[in-house]
């Protein structure tokens, strides 16, 4: 059975884990990247699928991540330095576009989650136009990354139904707001994580209230943990699958066939 991952960092994990290799029975997944290093593991991890018997599924993305302005001034990089800062990675994120090395665009979006990222939130919409732009000039799905920020988000509907797919990652709203979404005409999937383990009410509601054909699941590893968790896994994410299944009352077989299908609707990828 392969439980496809919609959403992981590579390059994070192997760090934090010492790991040498992704694991043997993670088969399908999208390797998302927001610095050059980062997406060299991708691409090298992409060139060892295609030699291995059977091959592993390996999307690439890459995208300007919207903490990164905040992360840029933690840094002590001088506030009048950030600006071209962000446009070297949206020059280089074009070159990984324009070259044809990309399966999507992301993660981009908008994050208030705290004060620091809050007070960034012009300079991330600058981010997030700027790379919804790319993303409808190269035909590239956008995988967003919101928290706090839905309502800058949905003024967007507009730019957002243009776009060729749309995949929220770590889906935190509503049932509601994501079924007004697929109503105005956004091609969107919504990925859940590990917060179906610990029983968030809202994401167990907006999981029972989308068309299966919509759903993805994800372990954002090495981040998106538990209580008592240093980091995530990538091996977590057959136990994302179990609690959804559960969650949905249907096999875990089904779902996970459903979700690679969506996996390559989201991702435009052709089935084999």
């Amino acid at each position: 059975m392969i439980f496809a991952d919609a959403h992981v960092h590579p390059a994070d994990w192997l760090a934090v884990s010492g790991a040498a290799e992704m694991p043997a029975e993670y088969r399908m997944f999208c390797a998302c990247a927001a610095a050059a290093e980062e997406f060299a593991c991708g691409e090298n991890l992409r060139r060892k699928a295609a030699a291995e018997p059977g091959g592993r599924d390996v999307r690439l993305a890459f995208g300007v991540h919207p903490q990164l302005p905040a992360v840029l001034a933690r840094q002590g990089v001088p506030a009048a330095e950030i600006p071209s800062a962000l446009d070297e990675s949206l020059a280089l994120l074009e070159t990984l576009a324009a070259g044809k090395k990309l399966d999507a665009l992301g993660e981009t979006g908008l994050d208030a989650f705290t004060p620091d990222f809050a007070a960034t939130l012009s300079m991330q919409e600058r981010l997030m136009d700027a790379q919804f732009a790319l993303a409808a000039r190269y035909g590239l799905p956008v995988v967003l990354h919101l928290r706090r920020a839905s309502a800058l988000l949905f003024q967007r509907v507009r730019v957002l139904r243009n776009l060729p797919a749309v995949v929220f990652h770590g889906w935190s709203g509503t049932a509601g707001e994501a079924l007004s979404l697929l109503r105005r005409g956004v091609n969107a999937w919504f990925s859940f994580g590990k917060v179906l383990l610990r029983g968030s009410r809202k994401a167990v509601g907006s999981l029972c209230a989308l068309p299966a054909e919509r759903l993805l699941f994800e372990t954002d590893a090495p981040y998106m943990t538990l209580r008592g968790e240093a980091f995530s896994s990538p091996q977590d994410i057959a136990r994302v699958y179990a609690a959804a299944a559960g969650l949905l009352e249907i096999p875990p077989e089904k779902l996970a066939e459903t979700a690679a299908a969506n996996f390559r609707a989201a991702f435009g990828v052709t089935a084999p």
